[in-house]
């Protein structure tokens, strides 16, 4: 080995050192990248407290409910669509309060809320004729 491929060889690794480098970087910025919607996303769930549809809650309602209103009683359970999106209305009833709640169901498979559609349209409605 001369001295003139020692020094092709040390441009070589100097070479891949640079896209090396640039592809670290490259890595690191789409690690911040996912951090920050990761954050945007929890930020975005904290927000949600089911007041509108817009702000539906993101979690099994039976967990959120025996949580957050555990002596509260179902009185009405719908299901609604919104731009492409389901969710559940519960208007609860508690000691002191009246309260509806949305929780957004558009995760369920496909068919089941089809099949929960059709059910909620064949029901029959007490004192209707």
């Amino acid at each position: 080995m001369d001295i003139v491929d020692s020094a092709r060889g040390l441009e070589e690794h100097s070479e891949m050192g640079r896209k090396r480098t640039t592809s670290t970087k490259a890595g690191w910025k789409d690690r911040k990248a996912k951090q920050q919607a990761l954050r945007d996303k929890d930020k975005d769930e904290r927000q949600r407290n089911g007041s509108t549809p817009e702000l539906a809650i993101v979690e099994d309602q039976w967990v959120w409910r025996r949580r957050n209103c555990p002596d509260a009683t179902v009185l009405l359970q719908k299901l609604i669509g919104r731009n492409g999106k389901y969710f559940d209305e519960l208007t609860l009833m508690s000691a002191d309060e009246v309260r509806v709640v949305y929780f957004d169901v558009s995760d369920l498979h496909e068919e089941e809320i089809r099949r929960l559609t059709s059910l909620l349209k064949n029901r029959k409605h007490v004192g209707r004729r």
